[in-house]
């Protein structure tokens, strides 16, 4: 069971929070959306290489494609958030 969450700790939640806490570090930056653009890139660059198998057996490397698509959804759902009370604040 102690295993079962730390997978999940490791495997989801960590890289949330890290794609999170990155997003909101570089918050004050006018261009911090390059962050979130970048986490994309490399999100489907991740997923490309998962698909192709590089190694039959091996699940290393969807495991590091779900991992960057948690720390795109942290990045994205701060970014969300930002969006959502600037045109609160505008309106």
């Amino acid at each position: 069971m102690l295993q079962i969450l730390s997978n999940y700790l490791f495997i989801f939640i960590l890289p949330f929070m890290a794609g999170a806490a990155a997003r909101l570090i570089i918050c004050k930056i006018r261009r911090g959306f390059i962050l979130t653009a970048g986490l994309v890139v490399l999100c489907i660059i991740m997923w490309i290489l998962a698909w192709t198998i590089p190694n039959h057996g091996s699940e290393a490397a969807g495991l590091r494609a779900v991992m960057g698509t948690c720390a795109l959804a942290g990045a994205g759902l701060i970014e969300l958030v930002k969006m959502v009370s600037r045109i609160k604040n505008s309106g």
